[in-house]
């Protein structure tokens, strides 16, 4: 099984929204990724599925803190994806 890891740079609804529900999110958790306080976002596919979000940003609410969110197939052994997000800086 290899994993790929890649920076998101738009968003794909059609590949994304089936892991939203798999992992009990809502849909509007995307736009997170069109706001200006996004600091990074990358996905995680394996044989060219995606299996894995993670995203960084900032808010006017605690502008000295960093959110950082992780959505993971939980079809997938458990540690899997989260483990290669370890590499991205």
């Amino acid at each position: 099984m290899s994993i790929r890891i890649e920076q998101i740079r738009e968003i794909n609804r059609e590949k994304m929204v089936p892991l939203l529900k798999l992992c009990f999110e809502k849909d509007s958790f995307l736009d997170i990724l069109n706001r200006s306080n996004l600091k990074s976002a990358y996905a995680a596919y394996c044989d060219e599925e995606l299996q894995g979000m993670i995203f960084a940003w900032v808010s006017t609410f605690h502008p000295h803190c960093t959110y950082i969110r992780l959505i993971s197939n939980p079809m997938y052994p458990e540690q899997v994806i989260p483990e290669n997000f370890r590499n991205i800086a």
